[in-house]
């Protein structure tokens, strides 16, 4: 049976569910009934689900607090005064993983929210523009993750130094101690082997990671070394623009890609788009997605 898609704009949470497994057609509901007048929803920045526990969890930078979701999206706090959560992930085990830019660091909480589980300060001198993370590897004391860190840069760097922090985009390898391992990426750029903004890492097959590389319309597929293996999505070929978010389901096959103005739903290693702008856009960007509801 097709998932469902959990989409958050700047304003609402979209749900597309699968109405004709054969044709995939999905149907939209909108929720936004449930942010008050004094709820800023331009705060809104991630979104992550717990499938095992039917929750969605969701950041708010306006009032420092995580969002818990459940049956009917009715929101309450699950996390509060937790400084300024930027993005977060689940992990396998119910973890639930919080990156903040602002404390340069990633918080490990339960999947209770009362305490957090350990806190890890990157071994890095740079100031890292931290933008995603997910936990690699479960064994006992010899945990590792990959986190992706790069500024969206806008203006024309021209007569910027280019060994600048704000110029380093790349994926990374740390241990639970905050050792960094492995990187892909460097000074941004479009060659294969750099990033430019990448703003999002999802598990896929065959021991292999797909990352978003934003601002170079492309997703790139890495073993867990960070080797480039190939580049499956691109604007060229399939048309993706500023591809923001992702998210895949082993059990259907599909990758659901969040782009600057639409969700395309691509299937298989082919990665034929079975929907597009045309059905799955919204009028404010899609900018994030959560994971399958399966």
């Amino acid at each position: 049976m097709m998932g469902s898609i959990y989409v958050l704009t700047r304003h609402s949470i979209m749900v597309y569910s699968c109405t004709d497994p054969c044709t995939k057609k999905h149907t939209r509901t909108v929720f936004d009934r449930f942010w008050d007048n004094e709820f800023n929803a331009y705060s809104l920045w991630d979104i992550a689900a717990d499938v095992s526990a039917e929750c969605l969890y969701v950041t708010d930078k306006s009032r420092k607090c995580v969002w818990s979701l459940g049956i009917g999206l009715r929101p309450k706090k699950w996390l509060e005064g937790i400084g300024s959560p930027y993005t977060l992930s689940v992990a396998k085990d119910g973890s639930v993983l919080i990156l903040s830019n602002k404390d340069q660091c990633m918080d490990i909480y339960d999947k209770d929210g009362l305490q957090p589980q350990s806190r890890i300060r990157f071994s890095c001198k740079r100031i890292m523009h931290l933008q995603h993370a997910v936990q690699l590897s479960y064994s006992r004391g010899h945990e590792t993750y990959i986190i992706c860190h790069g500024l969206n840069i806008n203006q024309d760097v021209t007569d910027c130094d280019y060994e600048s922090d704000v110029l380093s985009h790349e994926v990374f390898v740390a241990s639970s101690n905050g050792d960094i391992i492995q990187t892909f990426g460097g000074k941004f750029g479009s060659n294969s082997d750099q990033l430019n903004l990448p703003s999002h890492i999802v598990f896929y097959r065959d021991s292999t990671i797909l990352v978003a590389d934003c601002n170079n319309n492309r997703v790139l597929r890495l073993d867990h070394q960070l080797n480039l293996r190939n580049i499956p999505l691109n604007m060229d070929v399939h048309g993706i623009e500023e591809p923001f978010r992702l998210c895949y389901s082993e059990n259907t096959g599909q990758m659901i890609v969040a782009n600057s103005n639409s969700v395309d739903i691509f299937v298989n290693d082919d990665f034929i788009r079975c929907q597009g702008e045309d059905e799955l856009s919204s009028s404010d960007l899609a900018a994030n997605t959560g994971k399958n509801s399966e």
